[in-house]
């Protein structure tokens, strides 16, 4: 089940290399970190332009933010930083905040939040103000269900990947919630809402759709972003998967324990703010050719750019 973290292009992996390093990572978290038979949450807090839901595990806590129906590209890393420090500034007794952006809503206009920015303020102080209010809700037994659906009759190229829908249930003294996951690149306007106003129709007292970010839908199809967000294509089918997905995952809800890990991934090798630099002045630099002498010689022109200016 993946969920995207505060973070921009700057830093993707460059090499699958290091995919390695970072699922050795993770399956250390999953041996080492401690889990609690209570959870507290899901809530939810509307910041205005940010949204916020809030959960809390042991002396941990884990937000989800959306922007929806506002568009909104990437959450960058410094801002996450920045929201987590607030956070525990004004809850010292808290343990460590996980950040995830919820990627859900796009368009061609759509802009990542940097630091520095008036939008970087709103949503720190959105965020930290949703768990300071929160943070001392009572606790519950937590159930939690969970169920993946790969589509074949949605390709990689209309908008999801081989990592399909994910959803997860879970019942705690809150309601019945279901969090659900799509592997792609973020979201057309509207659709979240049309999924989420179904999953109340069938019971659900609340509900969240993400994309998982990866890329796998990236650059494999024309689009004016290098992708098709999630909705783009076949909207109707896509709806059909998640309810199903849903469906099955409330009925293997179980009794479970839980807890959020943190850990690091190091030696990792991305692309940094240089090399994200140079390769989007470079793809600005090709479309502007390939408008001139055609797609092909465009393409030509972006890679021996982008060879030449590492190599530099």
């Amino acid at each position: 089940f993946v969920l995207h973290g505060s973070c921009t292009h700057q830093q993707n992996l460059t090499t699958k290399d290091d995919y390695a390093i970072v699922f050795d990572e993770i399956d250390r978290l999953i041996k080492s970190t401690m889990t609690y038979d209570r959870i507290s949450g899901p809530f939810w807090t509307d910041g205005g332009k940010f949204k916020v839901w809030t959960f809390f595990a042991g002396p941990d806590a884990l937000t989800i933010t959306t922007s929806a129906p506002e568009f909104t590209d990437d959450i960058a890393l410094d801002v996450g930083v920045d929201t987590a420090d607030m956070i525990r500034s004004r809850l010292p007794d808290l343990g460590r905040v996980s950040i995830v952006d919820a990627h859900n809503c796009i368009n061609d206009d759509a802009v990542s939040v940097t630091k520095g920015t008036p939008e970087a303020a709103e949503y720190v102080g959105t965020v930290s103000e949703a768990v300071f209010s929160t943070s001392n809700r009572q606790g519950s037994s937590v159930e939690i269900g969970i169920h993946q659906v790969v589509p074949e009759d949605i390709s990689s190229e209309e908008g999801i990947g081989p990592g399909g829908i994910t959803a997860l249930v879970m019942r705690t003294g809150e309601g019945e919630f279901v969090l659900v996951s799509v592997d792609g690149n973020n979201m057309v306007p509207g659709f979240r809402e049309e999924v989420i106003n179904l999953l109340k129709t069938q019971g659900f007292d609340g509900g969240e759709i993400v994309t998982t970010d990866t890329h796998v839908v990236n650059a494999i199809a024309l689009s004016s972003k290098g992708y098709p967000p999630v909705g783009k294509y076949k909207p109707e089918e896509t709806v059909e998967h998640v309810l199903v997905a849903c469906e099955r995952a409330r009925a293997q809800k179980r009794p479970v324990r839980i807890g959020f890990g943190f850990g690091e991934a190091r030696g990792v090798r991305t692309m940094g703010e240089k090399g994200f630099d140079i390769l989007t002045q470079d793809v600005a630099e090709a479309a502007g050719i390939a408008k001139h002498v055609g797609i092909k010689s465009g393409l030509a022109a972006f890679f021996s750019a982008l060879v030449l200016a590492f190599l530099v």
